[in-house]
């Protein structure tokens, strides 16, 4: 009926209100146009054609993006296709290789051992070294050197020890060890004058190329840090030239006892002196070395008859074009000398051997340091003896203590004394009571006063002609 609108269907999205489509039709239906409805009517035809049209254009678009998904689909399907045919392809030849070489080597095993063989040579060859111990009646103190050898980082190839004569249970321990160590051999040597440079000698003529690269020369008293050889081969390793003929390493004494800390002291200073000159050292000490072997066979070895035949060699190695160098990463330790008639005795040799050994060789570019140290002293010595003689001659024998505190004296005093100091840094197993001692400086000075005396007392032997003794 004209006036009610008709309610609106639960869920529309239609008003309510009079509807423009009631009114047309009520108009229409008694012949009454309505401006109005019909322009509704065509607004809104115009915007859902609209709308229609936009949706049209959308569904275009995404057919488009979908027909081109579907093109890049396809093509990497065919890619992926190929590429898993290329993948069969090559399974299939490398399966066809394999069982070629599967039945080649099967017809030729003995070449197969050929083959590996020439590829282990072309891979770097591992720095064989092997040790030598000379040992004559060192039943006490053998053990703990052939411990420390035998528990190296890298291990040795042979421990080689020659019993030169023993009277004791030396080769009694040694055989022991050997129940513990395989690598661990005993060598009898008959006594025949020749001493520590013979026996050495003795084990290197037994050792060929094949056995070793390196060889480890050790006083049988040392005891040595697990890292000794290993240190020893990285050296030779980068010696890429093989220029380094021998190699030796840091000491540290041990003991107790004032006279154990002066030796101590002095050993620092020793130590100290390697660090300055490494790359050219004068001595190769005996208590460990390490060598190559060609450059020990290159001089044939140690000479027999040489008071300190370390030092001999090392200057023969030098005449030969190798180098003899220092490592401060190498550490062994020995016992100091115990009592003060040992200590003589021990550097009546030392003394009297470098001026054997100068006297061997001359003086030259590999001598010159020793024999600078050796002329230095001399002239020390004669100018102190002109002072005392002029002190007596001026002064009537009576003390004049003016003299010490003149500025020449007290400079190289004090000179001396810092330097002292400075290597107390080379000191292994340094604590407070060798510091204190250095502070001191009296014991020092007695000390050293003692070794100058035994160093004048060796010239004069070596000028008589003295008889050499070990």
């Amino acid at each position: 009926m004209r006036g009610t609108a008709m309610p609106a269907p639960q869920g529309s999205s239609i008003p309510n209100a009079p509807d423009i489509y009631y009114e047309a039709f009520e108009a229409k239906s008694q012949g009454e146009p309505s401006a109005r409805g019909a322009e509704e009517l065509l607004r809104e035809h115009q915007r859902l054609q609209a709308l229609l049209d936009a949706v049209e254009q959308e569904l275009a678009r995404q057919r488009e993006v979908h027909a081109a998904l579907c093109q890049k689909l396809e093509q990497k399907n065919r890619h992926l296709r190929e590429k898993i045919a290329d993948l069969q392809r090559e399974i299939t030849k490398l399966q066809q290789e394999s069982n070629a070489v599967r039945v080649a080597l099967e017809e030729q095993s003995d070449h197969l051992t050929f083959g590996w063989q020439e590829v282990q040579l072309q891979a770097p060859a591992k720095l064989k070294c092997v040790a030598i111990i000379p040992a004559h009646n060192e039943d006490h103190t053998i053990a703990p050197c052939i411990e420390s050898l035998a528990q190296q980082t890298y291990p040795l190839e042979k421990i080689i020890v020659v019993n030169d004569g023993s009277t004791d249970w030396t080769e009694l321990v040694v055989n022991h060890l050997r129940q513990k160590y395989p690598q661990v051999e005993c060598i009898n040597k008959k006594p025949d004058g020749s001493l520590r440079a013979g026996a050495i000698n003795y084990a290197l003529k037994r050792l060929s190329e094949s056995d070793c690269d390196l060889v480890l020369i050790a006083d049988a008293d040392a005891v040595f840090a697990p890292t000794v050889v290993e240190e020893a081969v990285k050296q030779f390793e980068r010696d890429t030239d093989e220029e380094i003929g021998g190699i030796c390493s840091a000491v540290e004494l041990v003991g107790q006892g004032l006279l154990h800390r002066l030796q101590k002291l002095e050993y620092g200073g020793f130590n100290a002196d390697r660090v300055a000159t490494w790359r050219n050292i004068m001595i190769i000490h005996g208590l460990c070395g390490v060598y190559r072997l060609k450059a020990l066979r290159q001089v044939r070895g140690y000479t027999v008859g040489h008071l300190i035949e370390d030092y001999d060699l090392t200057v023969r190695l030098k005449k030969a074009g190798w180098k003899t160098i220092f490592n401060p990463r190498m550490h062994a330790k020995t016992h100091s000398v115990p009592t003060l008639h040992a200590l003589i005795r021990q550097r009546l040799r030392w003394y009297r051997g470098g001026v054997q050994v100068l006297l061997d060789h001359g003086i030259n570019r590999f001598t010159a340091l020793d024999a600078f140290n050796h002329i230095h002293f001399l002239l020390l010595l004669g100018v102190i003896g002109l002072i005392v003689g002029f002190w007596m001659q001026t002064s009537g024998g009576r003390w004049t203590p003016h003299l010490w505190w003149h500025p020449i004296p007290l400079a190289v005093f004090l000179i001396g004394w810092i330097g002292g100091l400075v290597q107390l840094k080379w000191v292994k197993g340094l604590d407070w009571k060798d510091v204190l001692l250095r502070l001191v400086l009296v014991p020092e000075l007695l000390y050293y006063t003692l070794l100058s005396g035994v160093r004048v007392c060796a010239y004069f032997l070596e000028f008589v002609s003295a008889k050499r003794r070990w």
